[in-house]
Protein backbone atom coordinates (compact mmCIF):
# COMPACT_ATOMS: atom_id res chain seq x y z
CA UNK A 1 0.00 0.00 0.00
CA UNK A 2 1.29 3.22 -1.35
CA UNK A 3 0.40 6.42 1.37
CA UNK A 4 -0.15 9.22 0.08
CA UNK A 5 -0.57 13.13 1.92
CA UNK A 6 -2.55 15.23 0.11
CA UNK A 7 -3.31 18.31 0.58
CA UNK A 8 -7.11 19.23 -0.26
CA UNK A 9 -7.08 22.17 -1.56
CA UNK A 10 -9.14 23.31 -5.09
CA UNK A 11 -5.67 24.00 -6.94
CA UNK A 12 -4.59 20.69 -6.04
CA UNK A 13 -7.67 18.77 -7.40
CA UNK A 14 -6.04 17.63 -10.97
CA UNK A 15 -2.99 16.24 -9.16
CA UNK A 16 -5.33 13.94 -7.31
CA UNK A 17 -7.45 12.96 -9.12
CA UNK A 18 -8.83 9.34 -9.85
CA UNK A 19 -6.48 8.00 -6.49
CA UNK A 20 -9.55 7.49 -4.04
CA UNK A 21 -10.39 4.60 -6.69
CA UNK A 22 -6.96 3.05 -6.43
CA UNK A 23 -6.62 0.04 -4.10
CA UNK A 24 -2.84 -0.12 -3.27
CA UNK A 25 -3.68 3.95 -2.41
CA UNK A 26 -4.39 5.10 1.48
CA UNK A 27 -4.88 8.74 1.26
CA UNK A 28 -3.67 10.96 4.16
CA UNK A 29 -5.68 14.02 3.51
CA UNK A 30 -3.47 17.28 5.77
CA UNK A 31 -2.64 21.25 5.33
CA UNK A 32 0.59 21.54 3.76
CA UNK A 33 3.10 21.34 6.60
CA UNK A 34 1.72 18.44 8.56
CA UNK A 35 2.07 16.11 4.67
CA UNK A 36 5.75 17.71 4.76
CA UNK A 37 5.87 16.92 8.55
CA UNK A 38 4.62 13.15 7.76
CA UNK A 39 6.94 12.36 4.94
CA UNK A 40 10.01 13.45 6.46
CA UNK A 41 8.86 11.23 9.91
CA UNK A 42 8.33 8.09 7.34
CA UNK A 43 4.42 8.02 8.30
CA UNK A 44 4.13 8.71 4.15
CA UNK A 45 5.54 7.31 0.99
CA UNK A 46 4.88 10.33 -1.51
CA UNK A 47 2.66 13.48 -0.79
CA UNK A 48 2.54 17.03 -2.38
CA UNK A 49 4.29 19.74 -0.59
CA UNK A 50 5.32 23.02 -0.06
CA UNK A 51 8.17 24.03 -1.84
CA UNK A 52 9.71 25.69 1.48
CA UNK A 53 9.81 21.78 2.26
CA UNK A 54 11.80 21.22 -0.35
CA UNK A 55 15.31 23.12 1.01
CA UNK A 56 15.31 21.19 4.42
CA UNK A 57 15.15 17.73 2.40
CA UNK A 58 17.41 18.00 -0.61
CA UNK A 59 17.13 13.97 -0.47
CA UNK A 60 13.29 13.99 -1.39
CA UNK A 61 13.17 13.35 -5.15
CA UNK A 62 11.40 15.77 -7.63
CA UNK A 63 8.72 15.17 -10.46
CA UNK A 64 9.88 17.72 -12.79
CA UNK A 65 6.80 19.24 -14.23
CA UNK A 66 4.34 18.64 -11.64
CA UNK A 67 3.34 20.75 -9.53
CA UNK A 68 1.51 24.06 -8.41
CA UNK A 69 2.96 27.62 -9.37
CA UNK A 70 2.27 30.84 -10.81
CA UNK A 71 3.69 33.03 -13.57
CA UNK A 72 1.63 35.69 -11.79
CA UNK A 73 -0.17 37.36 -8.54
CA UNK A 74 -1.22 34.73 -6.42
CA UNK A 75 -4.56 35.64 -3.76
CA UNK A 76 -3.31 32.57 -1.45
CA UNK A 77 -1.16 34.85 0.86
CA UNK A 78 -2.16 37.35 3.42
CA UNK A 79 -0.27 39.76 5.31
CA UNK A 80 -2.89 40.87 7.99
CA UNK A 81 -2.11 44.01 10.40
CA UNK A 82 -3.51 46.04 13.05
CA UNK A 83 -0.79 48.83 12.26
CA UNK A 84 0.85 50.79 9.85
CA UNK A 85 3.57 48.25 7.62
CA UNK A 86 6.52 51.14 9.12
CA UNK A 87 5.95 49.78 12.46
CA UNK A 88 6.37 46.09 12.08
CA UNK A 89 8.37 44.57 14.88
CA UNK A 90 7.13 40.95 14.81
CA UNK A 91 5.99 38.64 11.90
CA UNK A 92 3.32 36.02 13.36
CA UNK A 93 3.51 33.06 11.31
CA UNK A 94 0.85 30.37 10.39
CA UNK A 95 1.52 27.14 11.39
CA UNK A 96 0.11 25.28 8.57
CA UNK A 97 2.36 27.29 5.77
CA UNK A 98 6.04 27.01 5.48
CA UNK A 99 6.00 28.66 1.87
CA UNK A 100 3.65 31.26 2.94
CA UNK A 101 5.24 32.24 6.29
CA UNK A 102 8.71 32.43 4.05
CA UNK A 103 7.00 34.70 1.18
CA UNK A 104 6.07 37.01 4.45
CA UNK A 105 9.18 37.17 6.00
CA UNK A 106 11.01 37.78 2.28
CA UNK A 107 8.61 40.54 1.54
CA UNK A 108 8.53 42.28 4.81
CA UNK A 109 12.55 42.31 4.81
CA UNK A 110 12.21 44.01 1.14
CA UNK A 111 9.50 46.34 2.15
CA UNK A 112 11.39 47.23 5.66
CA UNK A 113 15.06 47.34 4.79
CA UNK A 114 15.42 45.16 7.83
CA UNK A 115 14.83 41.84 9.89
CA UNK A 116 12.07 41.57 12.21
CA UNK A 117 10.91 38.75 14.76
CA UNK A 118 9.08 36.23 13.47
CA UNK A 119 7.09 33.99 16.57
CA UNK A 120 4.74 30.73 15.72
CA UNK A 121 0.96 31.59 15.69
CA UNK A 122 -1.92 29.39 17.24
CA UNK A 123 -4.64 28.07 14.56
CA UNK A 124 -7.31 30.49 15.35
CA UNK A 125 -6.34 33.96 13.30
CA UNK A 126 -7.91 36.11 15.59
CA UNK A 127 -5.45 34.83 18.45
CA UNK A 128 -2.37 35.49 16.49
CA UNK A 129 -3.72 38.73 15.16
CA UNK A 130 -4.81 40.32 18.41
CA UNK A 131 -1.53 42.44 20.05
CA UNK A 132 0.71 41.77 17.33
CA UNK A 133 1.99 43.71 14.55
CA UNK A 134 1.84 41.27 11.47
CA UNK A 135 0.41 38.13 10.93
CA UNK A 136 0.67 35.72 7.88
CA UNK A 137 -2.38 33.68 7.25
CA UNK A 138 -2.87 31.32 3.83
CA UNK A 139 -5.79 31.78 2.19
CA UNK A 140 -7.44 28.35 2.08
CA UNK A 141 -9.61 28.23 -1.50
CA UNK A 142 -7.64 31.17 -2.92
CA UNK A 143 -10.39 33.29 -4.02
CA UNK A 144 -10.84 37.01 -3.11
CA UNK A 145 -12.66 39.60 -3.88
CA UNK A 146 -10.42 41.87 -5.94
CA UNK A 147 -10.72 44.96 -8.30
CA UNK A 148 -14.15 43.52 -9.17
CA UNK A 149 -13.01 40.15 -9.91
CA UNK A 150 -12.75 37.20 -8.26
CA UNK A 151 -8.83 36.10 -8.05
CA UNK A 152 -7.67 32.68 -8.94
CA UNK A 153 -10.44 32.31 -11.58
CA UNK A 154 -13.66 31.21 -11.47
CA UNK A 155 -16.01 29.36 -9.02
Amino acid sequence: MIRVGLVRYRNTLPLAVGLEERLEVSLHPGDPSAVARDLAAGRLDVGLVPVAALATHPEWPVVRGLGIASCGPVASVLLLSRKPLAEAQRLVIDPASRTSNILAQLWLRRSLHRKIEVVDGGQDLENRLEGRAHCCHRRRGALLERRGRRAGGPG
